[in-house]
């Protein structure tokens, strides 16, 4: 290592000679200067000559070529319109990074500008003698699209010293540093040197310490006899040098840490700005800037200086699938916006389906033989064979967030190897943790890691989705054990030890919430025995959070997988819980149908199971008569073949028909056989239901004070269960009986805790219209009736969507209160006849002489 050659002059060149020096010179007499907010240099404005009224000029038909107002520069330069304007008017000189903006906005070469700009600064550009290459701003040349990333050059800008800006291929770290480094070295009038240490550069290996040392030595113009050739010697020279000269260096595209730590100076006002693919953890002393994707504003502001701002203006929709059908990665956005630019017969949306096929999106983010991909393939091919393999596997995944439990299947590894490999991946920037255990890949990034060659792909994805499987048995047997064994959960064999393990239901619980996107995703992909068992093992969690969407997707695909010969039986069950997570959603009528196929050639007990369920779907459609038939039939089933869970349910849906049917004494009975028999089962779930029912019987007999204690206790009882049914008509349920006790104030409160439970499950409920109903009646007693009308018309289109008669009626006849207040009689004759003609048809004596008697 000590005998290692010294680049020659011209070899070091090659890779940076980049310096610059700036200084000031003496201004004229009696000028009066001052640095502005913008770092502009205020004067007196200039008589016609003056080099500032020659500046002014130049700017002034450089913003003419812009086509830009000073309101669009404002936007696009960021600095104020009213500092643009006394630049215009020669009244003040604004700084090198305003010409250059300007400039290129212009599509013009800022340079033609500096001997006019330094003029009217009334400064000298100072380039060392020796230094070959040296120019009057030796940085590479910023693009012309540099936006955005203002909070990110601010940080860099505000607290100078050693940086790692790191991130991803193509997320426009190189762009953030030179324009971070020139903006620091003309407000600090230091020199700049920057250096490509070939990190990531196609057929060329990294450039070592020792030649980057020489290079750097050799741009400041120290002789190439004076360069020692040992490392150490040659290291320290290099910190006298910078500490005496203080430039600001760019070190780009840094391989490690160890290729860099030579190359930083050792003073305290050193300014070092290193972009590197990999995040350098072990380079002590450096403070980190690690860069994600920009913002959507930022990604549309790109589009614009590229393809022009009207492009976007035609098409916004357009432009922004593209912009994040290329995951809002700058350099995929850029390759883009100059296809639109150079490609004028091109719409945006012509773009937009071109990249919406992933290998098409590929080929369309390919430019000159490099792109997206070409970056991306640098990046990988610095992985070990493992992590390559690792990597390539992992664009099995779905655009979606994974654990390692998850990377552990693919990878037939045990969960802490696969935590590693998955680190190492996140410090190469090839994906991302989005929280402590989680990961993603970026889109791009997944279909790169897709598009590779990988002997293993199929096998793994088999473990994927047989841990999965696996997984969802865990978790639910962890959420709701007594459920999970009535299900019969199916267990592929898979390594205990390669299973995450659930201590209690809210572990069970968030496992789901956070793998049910993939869980769809496997299952639609299969569409085989696996999708059933997706759906099995995932339907406890699905009902008793009332996630009907997701039940509905599991269910469809399951029906798909289960339609060959020798799986009627599995078929019919797929259809079940199709009719359940129709009825959840509040779609009675397809319910039935679904439990109507499903019936046909049933087993006896999979027959009780569908006539209970038949019960329900019936009775919210107020066919109650139909549903006291089923209901029975299923009591008369359990009590033959005893089923502790099985008769209780029954015997709370026979309640629930007893309530509708105005019959509460019968409903008390059935309900206090139901909660003994949960009870005794320890079925929570269960009993909290049973105990809405018994508040509805208690609240319809007129007992009140009865009617809350139980709604309280259900409402306790569901929350710990996490049961979204229960709890939702256990606080409806009190918010009806508070109003019937006079108390509209604390019935609302009720009302307001439904709301938020149902819009933070983001699901809807089957009893929504009865819900809405019952506030519209709560806000009608509080006097807020704007608030009751608009309640009311909510509940009359949700009782219409559900098919619910009862509330259809409900709702009509309070609307039609309102339109006769407001002298509407047409109205309120039509609505008054249609809920006269529901109240006819369901026989009843009015509107009370049902489940919910008005308070």
């Amino acid at each position: 290592m000590s005998n290692i050659s010294r680049p020659r002059q011209s070899e070091a060149a090659a890779d940076t000679l980049h310096t610059h020096k700036m200084s000031m010179a003496a201004r004229p007499a009696g000028a009066r200067l001052e640095q502005s907010r913008d770092g502009d240099v205020d004067e007196a404005e200039g008589a016609p000559g003056d080099p500032r009224a020659l500046l002014a000029a130049e700017l002034l038909a450089v913003q003419e070529a812009t086509g830009l107002s000073l309101k669009e520069l404002e936007r696009v330069t960021h600095v104020s319109d009213s500092s643009l304007s006394r630049y215009l008017a020669g009244r003040s000189v604004p700084p090198w990074t305003v010409v250059q903006t300007m400039s290129r906005l212009a599509r013009r070469d800022p340079d033609g500008l500096r001997t006019a700009w330094a003029a009217a600064r009334g400064t000298r550009l100072n380039v060392p003698r020796g230094v070959a290459g040296a120019g009057h701003d030796d940085l590479p040349r910023a693009p012309l699209d540099f936006v955005g990333r203002r909070p990110e050059l601010a940080t860099l800008v505000a607290t100078p010293g050693v940086w790692v800006v790191d991130g991803m291929a193509g997320v426009g770290k190189s762009t953030l540093a030179v324009r971070a480094a020139r903006t620091l070295a003309e407000a600090e009038r230091r020199r700049t040197l920057y250096l490509n240490l070939h990190g990531h550069t196609s057929h060329r290996a990294p450039l070592s310490s020792e030649a980057a040392l020489a290079a750097l030595l050799t741009a400041i113009g120290i002789p190439d006899k004076r360069i020692p050739d040992d490392p150490d010697l040659r290291a320290a020279l290099w910190r006298g040098e910078a500490a005496r000269r203080t430039p600001v260096v760019v070190l780009d595209d840094a391989m490690d840490s160890a290729q860099v730590r030579p190359l930083l100076p050792g003073a305290q006002d050193a300014v070092v700005l290193v972009t590197s693919r990999r995040r350098l953890l072990s380079l002590a002393g450096a403070r980190s800037l690690s860069l994600a994707v920009p913002s959507l504003a930022e990604c549309r502001e790109l589009v614009d200086v590229i393809a022009g701002p009207a492009r976007r203006a035609a098409e916004p929709d357009a432009v922004d699938e593209i912009i994040e059908a290329c995951g809002r990665l700058p350099l995929a956005v850029q390759l883009c916006a100059a296809r639109l630019q150079h490609r004028p017969a091109w719409s945006a949306a012509f773009l937009a389906e071109r990249l919406r096929d992933e290998g098409r999106r590929r080929r369309e983010l390919a430019a000159d033989g490099g792109g997206v991909d070409a970056a991306l393939a640098l990046s990988v091919a610095h992985l070990t064979d493992t992590e390559r393999s690792a990597f390539a596997l992992l664009g099995s995944l779905p655009g979606l967030e994974f654990d390692a439990y998850a990377a552990a299947a693919l990878f037939d590894a045990h969960p802490a190897d696969a935590e590693d490999l998955l680190q190492t991946l996140v410090d190469a920037h090839l994906l991302d943790e989005s929280a402590a255990g989680r990961f993603r890949l970026h889109d791009l990034t997944r279909d790169h890691a897709r598009g590779m060659e990988e002997p293993g792909r199929a096998a793994a994805e088999r473990r994927l989705v047989d841990y999965h499987v696996a997984a969802a048995a865990e978790a639910s047997t962890a959420f709701d054990p007594y459920g999970s064994a009535a299900i019969d959960l199916i267990r592929p064999a898979h390594p205990a030890d390669r299973l995450p393990a659930f201590a209690d239901a809210a572990e069970g619980a968030a496992w789901f919430q956070e793998n049910l996107p993939t869980l769809i995703h496997l299952s639609g992909t299969t569409l085989d025995a696996r999708s059933l068992a997706l759906l099995r093992n995932s339907v406890c969690f699905l009902w008793t959070s009332g996630r009907a969407a997701d039940m509905t997707a599991l269910g469809r695909h399951a029906r798909t997988g289960t339609r060959g010969p020798g799986a009627e039986e599995d078929h019919a069950w797929a259809a079940h819980m199709l009719g359940i997570a129709s009825f959840i959603a509040g779609r009675p009528e397809e319910a039935v149908e679904y439990l109507e196929t499903a019936l046909v050639g049933a087993p006896d007990r999979r027959r009780a199971a569908l006539l209970d369920a038949l019960a329900v779907t019936n009775t919210s459609l107020w066919r109650l008569a139909k549903g006291r038939k089923y209901s029975e039939q299923v009591v008369t089933y359990f009590r033959t073949n005893p089923d502790i869970r099985g008769l209780g349910m029954a015997l709370t849906n026979l309640a629930e028909i007893a309530n509708r049917q105005h019959q509460p004494d019968e409903a008390l009975t059935l309900t206090a056989e139901a909660i003994e028999l949960f009870e005794h089962d320890h079925y929570d779930t269960g009993r909290s239901t049973a105990l809405v029912v018994a508040g509805d019987a208690l609240r319809i007999s007129n007992r009140p004070q009865q009617a809350l204690e139980h709604y309280h206790t259900a409402l306790r009882v569901a929350e710990e269960q996490r049961y979204l049914d229960s709890t939702a008509r256990a606080l409806n349920g009190l918010a009806t009986t508070h109003r019937g006790l006079g108390d509209p104030a604390r019935a609302l409160e009720h009302h307001a805790r439904l709301d938020e439970l149902l819009t933070e499950a983001g699901t809807t409920h089957g009893d929504l219209a009865e819900f809405l109903n019952e506030r519209a009646r709560t806000e009608r007693t509080a006097g807020r009736d704007t608030d009751a009308e608009a309640s009311a018309e909510r509940a009359l289109s949700e009782a219409l969507e559900s098919r619910n008669p009862y509330e259809e009626g409900r709702a009509s006849a309070l609307l039609a209160e309102y339109a006769t207040k407001r002298g509407e009689q047409d109205t309120a004759r039509e609505l008054t006849l249609r809920a006269e003609e529901i109240r006819t048809m369901l026989g009843l004596v009015d509107w009370g002489g049902a489940a919910i008697v008005e308070g």
